[in-house]
């Protein structure tokens, strides 16, 4: 579906901002703060691969119809 694919995009979105947000932490020596969001992002991007797969999912089974 769509929306699955939508949805997935914009977590990536927001991983990506994670890491860069993490990144920053690890520039400014706080390391406890740059894992944090480094955790956090990595959590998105799981949720944007689940959501992308989801959305293959149901584009695969509406081509299973016509075997």
């Amino acid at each position: 579906m769509k929306r699955n694919r939508t949805t997935a995009i914009i977590y990536y979105i927001i991983a990506v901002l994670f890491y860069i947000v993490a990144i920053i932490h690890f520039f400014d020596d706080a390391i406890g703060y740059g894992i944090t969001w480094l955790c956090l992002g990595s959590m998105w991007l799981c949720l944007g691969s689940v959501y992308f797969l989801k959305s293959q999912n149901k584009d695969d089974s509406s081509d299973s119809d016509d075997e």
